[in-house]
């Protein structure tokens, strides 16, 4: 998928969260590292994923969705309300 003209979608927004207010621990969050594993099997051998990292990648993947694209599709909507449409 094309990256969006404007960085209004939940990662970049989560990206621009975590360089201004970086953990107290200094280490850097990783959003990406559920879907890197998934992917490339980086990492551990196996990995919990919980209900919440789940709502969190469908949120991810529909605000994307529709940043690039403008629209939302009934099923999107059924999940989340705020993924209807776009409006002109």
């Amino acid at each position: 998928m094309p990256e969006p003209s404007e960085s209004t979608h939940l990662f970049r927004i989560l990206q621009r969260a975590g360089a201004e207010r970086p953990a107290s621990d200094g280490r850097r969050d990783d959003f990406n590292y559920v879907a890197s594993w998934m992917k490339h099997g980086v990492g551990s051998d196996e990995v919990e994923i919980g209900e919440w990292e789940v709502k969190l990648w469908l949120n991810r993947a529909i605000s994307k969705y529709r940043a690039v694209y403008g629209i939302g599709t009934p099923e999107m909507a059924g999940l989340f309300p705020w993924a209807r449409p776009l409006s002109s």
